[in-house]
């Protein structure tokens, strides 16, 4: 009932008169508030000093690099000892190959699980422990670490 009403030249008319009523209204609230407040505000702004505009300095939160990156999951923080002078001197010692065992392949990404069975899903050119993956192939993937290359196959630990 109400559309019919509005649909016609009476309708039209009132309701164009009350949205202009409504806009003027909120016109003149709008300008009322832009002519009085105007000088507060520019006085405001003049007594701010250069000192009010700095941010403080917050010691509220510190990185603290001791804990895995959560964007990361492969890659984690190892933190030592201050290492002493005697120990400075690079000992080479014998290549020994992480303890890693493949445990599927998803297309182009492999699980692999570590010696603590924790499981990580990686694919070409992510690092996991201390190597780099290299290529993951249907049932193998190939690794490198210390520049030492060595392969993972579905079904065995070790190769």
């Amino acid at each position: 009932m109400m559309k019919e009403f509005l649909e016609t030249a009476p309708g039209k008319i009132l309701l164009f008169v009350v949205v202009i009523g409504v806009w003027s209204v909120n016109f003149l609230n709008f300008s009322e508030i832009i002519s009085s407040g105007n000088e507060t505000v520019n006085r405001d702004i003049r007594e701010i000093s250069i000192d009010d505009l700095v941010m403080p300095v917050s010691n509220v939160y510190r990185y603290r690099p001791v804990s895995r990156d959560p964007f990361s999951p492969n890659n984690r923080v190892i933190v030592s000892s201050p290492v002493r002078e005697e120990q400075r001197q690079p000992q080479e010692q014998p290549f020994r190959r992480p303890d890693l065992s493949l445990a599927g392949i998803i297309g182009e990404v492999a699980v692999i699980t570590d010696a603590r069975g924790e499981s990580y899903f990686v694919s070409r050119g992510d690092s996991l422990v201390s190597s780099l993956v290299v290529d993951v192939k249907r049932d193998s993937v190939i690794l490198t670490s210390r520049n030492n290359r060595f392969v993972l196959t579905l079904n065995t630990s070790k190769q």
